[in-house]
């Protein structure tokens, strides 16, 4: 393996064969799981469950992605946006192209931006279900000690 190939999996998860004996199963590699820390011209350093280990590159059989370490995606609730705000929004979350925002007016803006399906994007402009069951008064509060 190379440096280029391990330096791509800095910071990312890992499953490695390395050129060393297994003590437990006494096969002719062992095999690692953690998290690629930082790559040098002849080593690297891998965080496993157990330790930081520095392993020397001409070691190194076979590097691979752990498989399963998909990020949970989580819709965000935002507040309402002001009319002053809402041309900067329309740039920074919904990528409208910077001519077409700097042709509208605040009130364009707020009508454009009142157009988008915001159910097929990651946020929504209210407040989350557990801020509106508090404002309700549905959220139970701890009882208070006697």
């Amino acid at each position: 393996m190379s440096y280029s190939d391990v330096k791509v999996m800095v910071g990312v998860n890992v499953v490695i064969q390395i050129d060393r004996v297994d003590p437990t199963t006494n096969q002719d590699f062992t095999v690692l799981e953690g998290r690629i820390l930082r790559v040098e011209d002849s080593e690297f350093a891998i965080q496993t469950q157990a330790k930081t280990m520095i392993i020397p590159l001409a070691e190194l059989l076979e590097i691979e992605r752990k498989e399963g370490q998909r990020r949970t995606l989580t819709l965000r609730y935002l507040r309402k946006m002001e009319s002053s705000e809402i041309r900067q929004h329309l740039l920074d979350r919904h990528g409208v192209p910077y001519d077409l925002v700097a042709a509208l007016d605040e009130e364009a803006g707020m009508e454009y931006h009142n157009r988008i399906q915001h159910a097929l994007l990651g946020h929504r402009h209210e407040p989350s279900p557990s801020r509106r069951a508090r404002s309700n008064g549905q959220v139970t509060q701890p009882a208070e000690p006697d």
